[in-house]
């Protein structure tokens, strides 16, 4: 049965369902699936609509259906990530992207002064946390006990961090605190 046939027959507003990826591999994974309000799906029915225009094609029935569902695959457990926190992680997706691409740029996670594999390995550490700890300052996400939140809206990095780091340890322990 393809995606569609087993989504229209599902009168739910949010499911998920345990699915195997890859043609050899077979690597296990859950798919989940919400329902967009009906606007929602008007909008990316008219965004299809359009970019098929531009390419000089019209789009396909299943594909303007699938248009009313955000499907998202993932292989975090259901204990670790519910259907919820993966729709918070959805929506920071983009802020993760630039973060990584800002880790990778600034941060020259790639480089290394060393060819040895103990010291690249130390250097690469002190680069994640540094960047890490910037990441907590701009307020991209909340660590907020195990799960996974959008900063909250009154947050800001100027009162939750001090102007200026004595040394990494004092950072350490505001973290914790």
């Amino acid at each position: 049965m393809d995606l569609f046939t087993w989504l229209s027959r599902r009168p739910v507003a949010a499911l998920e369902a345990p699915i195997l990826l890859g043609a050899q591999a077979r690597l296990p994974a859950r798919l989940l699936a919400v329902k967009v309000p009906s606007a929602v799906a008007e909008q990316r029915r008219r965004r299809l609509r359009q970019e098929a225009r531009r390419q000089g094609r019209t789009p396909g029935k299943r594909t303007l259906a699938l248009a009313a569902w955000t499907l998202l695959v993932t292989n975090v457990p259901v204990d670790l990530l519910s259907i919820e926190e993966a729709l918070v992680l959805r929506r920071a997706r983009w802020q993760i992207e630039l973060l990584f691409k800002l880790w990778k740029s600034l941060g020259r996670l790639d480089e290394s002064r060393s060819a040895h594999p103990w010291r690249q390995l130390s250097e690469l550490y002190a680069r994640v946390a540094g960047a890490a700890r910037t990441t907590l300052a701009a307020g991209a996400l909340v660590l907020a006990g195990s799960r996974w939140q959008l900063a909250p809206s009154g947050w800001s990095p100027s009162n939750a961090m001090p102007p200026r780091w004595p040394s990494p340890w004092d950072a350490l322990l505001v973290w914790k605190s």
